[in-house]
């Protein structure tokens, strides 16, 4: 009597483990099934005022982190740069608007197929971009991956980062998780027109002068086409290039606009790489509204130096003027 009482108890112990475990795992899957018409990014959503990092990971970029700092969002792994604020509003319309339309359960090929797998899988081609996001106490809100474009291009495949479902989810938009979608782009855009003169070498070139002399100076060209649209493809904090190049000396050109707005560009070439300093400054007949330009804009290049490509860092650091203007800056500027 005792060994079958021990034999039913123990049954009945197994039956009560397996229904509990299976009504757990029902629960768990329907839940996870359960979700049409919900945000989501639902956590984050509801905690949007306490948003404070960001952290996106792709299988070709690694693992990228944004913070808010106050008022302004930096990118850690660009020196603590500002983030392009197109690329914020678009997550933030994501975050805000993104509706789970349908869920199906998966496996890890129809995930493959989806682009939904880990970024950290082997199959790089197939996996998605991972969204973490966190409060200010770096507490996890959601943990999203986000995959491939539907053919219809509104929608895009989701799926929890632990969850077994995939999920077909709205207003994606223009989100982006690649790096280079997050720096602000261009960091000049000096329009010919807005080129009152430039300083070279100590010379100063006046509209007129730059007009003549562009037919038989090329760089002179090139540098205005490149001050037109610059770009960069890498960033440091200032202190810590300095500190690995003490002793650089700079090519410096200045550009003088109409309305009293100077920048002053600082050149620097080192291990075959092209560096750029930028310094705001404003003359003795600038407008008003220059300083107000000027108080506003001087923080985002003052800590940092920008990479420059190989054709546009020539095109700013070769630059001889040589003997072609014997009038000093100082008298001009």
């Amino acid at each position: 009597m005792n060994k079958k009482y021990l034999l039913f108890v123990t049954l009945f112990v197994l039956l009560a483990a397996a229904v509990l475990g299976g009504s757990h795992l029902y629960r768990h899957y329907k839940n996870e099934a359960n979700v049409l018409g919900k945000y989501t990014f639902a956590q984050t959503r509801k905690n949007i005022r306490r948003l404070s990092h960001i952290r996106l990971t792709t299988a070709q970029n690694g693992t990228v982190n944004l913070y808010r700092q106050g008022e302004f969002w930096h990118f850690k792994e660009a020196a603590d740069y500002f983030i392009n604020t197109d690329s914020l509003a678009n997550f933030y319309n994501m975050v805000n608007n993104s509706l789970i339309m349908t869920a199906q359960p998966a496996g890890k090929k129809t995930m493959a197929d989806a682009r939904l797998l880990m970024p950290n899988d082997e199959n790089t081609q197939q996996t998605g971009t991972r969204i973490e996001t966190f409060d200010g106490d770096e507490q996890l809100l959601d943990d999203v991956v986000i995959g491939a474009m539907l053919q219809e291009g509104e929608y895009r495949f989701a799926r929890k980062a632990d969850g077994a479902y995939i999920y077909t989810v709205s207003h994606v938009g223009t989100f982006d998780g690649h790096p280079q979608s997050w720096i602000p782009y261009p960091l000049l855009n000096i329009k010919d027109d807005m080129i009152g003169a430039l300083v070279i070498d100590g010379k100063y070139l006046d509209r007129q002068l730059i007009d003549d002399i562009k037919p038989h100076l090329p760089f002179i060209r090139k540098l205005t086409e490149a001050l037109n649209f610059l770009n960069y493809g890498g960033i440091a904090a200032q202190k810590d290039f300095f500190k690995t190049y003490p002793d650089i000396k700079p090519q410096t050109v200045k550009v003088l606009t109409p309305i009293g707005l100077n920048y002053v560009l600082n050149i620097y070439f080192a291990d075959d790489t092209y560096w750029l300093t930028i310094r705001l400054q404003m003359n003795k007949i600038a407008r008003k509204e220059v300083g107000a330009f000027v108080g506003e804009n001087q923080k985002y290049f003052k800590d940092w130096i920008f990479q420059l490509n190989d054709e546009q860092g020539s095109a700013l650091y070769d630059t001889q003027i040589g003997e072609q203007s014997d009038e000093t800056a100082e008298n001009k500027e």
